[in-house]
């Protein structure tokens, strides 16, 4: 075990000994909404048609439903599936410690594997260490994504990569409107959740 080091410190292991301090915080007033099935949220009645749209088809071609949205919103909690690839995680890990400046790395600009992106938090727990907001949204939706999904973690000890929905319903401090956001685990070990108004949380 590598001994603990200052904010200075641009690779290896995070060295919080797991107090997770600055990630504590953000489930505290969260509020999680996974969808139980396709139709919730979903406005009553018919939706109406535009002419020569797939209302229009002949018999012969009947619609299909659609499946991958329908799996999508109702997918459940991951609830330990997902094994972290550890190599990954260090690789992505030492990637954006190295782009960070000395002292304080929050507000700071990182590219995440070619994704431009405004570093919002650092901590320790979950088995991650950044909270970062992409190019259009604010860290304090970040840090909100971040909570929420935070709450699907038995506790602060557990890898939050094994309990990512595949959709989450985040509310903005901003406009106070709630945002589906499409989440997923890329080959890097990211969590990237996309979706609202362009939105995109990144997470490692």
């Amino acid at each position: 075990m590598a001994a603990s080091s200052g904010p200075g410190e641009v690779s290896g292991e995070p060295t919080f000994e797991n107090t997770y301090p600055a990630f504590q915080p953000l489930n505290d007033d969260a509020e999680l909404h996974v969808p139980d099935s396709a139709d919730e949220g979903a406005p009553s009645g018919p939706e109406p048609t535009m002419p020569g749209t797939a209302a229009d088809q002949p018999a012969s071609q009947p619609q299909q439903p659609d499946t991958q949205a329908q799996g999508v919103q109702g997918a459940q909690p991951g609830a330990g599936q997902h094994q972290t690839t550890q190599a990954a995680k260090m690789a992505t890990y030492n990637s954006l410690s190295g782009q960070l400046p000395q002292g304080e790395a929050n507000g700071a600009a990182v590219n995440v594997h070619g994704t431009p992106a405004t570093v919002c938090q650092m901590g320790d727990g979950y088995n991650i260490a950044f909270v970062m907001a992409g190019a259009n949204t604010s860290c304090d939706f970040a840090r909100s994504t971040a909570g929420r999904l935070m709450t699907l973690a038995p506790s602060s000890q557990d890898d939050l990569r094994a309990y990512i929905p595949a959709q989450v319903t985040v509310n903005s401090s901003v406009t106070q409107q709630n945002y589906s956001l499409t989440c997923n685990i890329d080959e890097h070990e990211v969590i990237r959740c996309t979706g609202g108004n362009n939105a995109e949380v990144l997470i490692v």
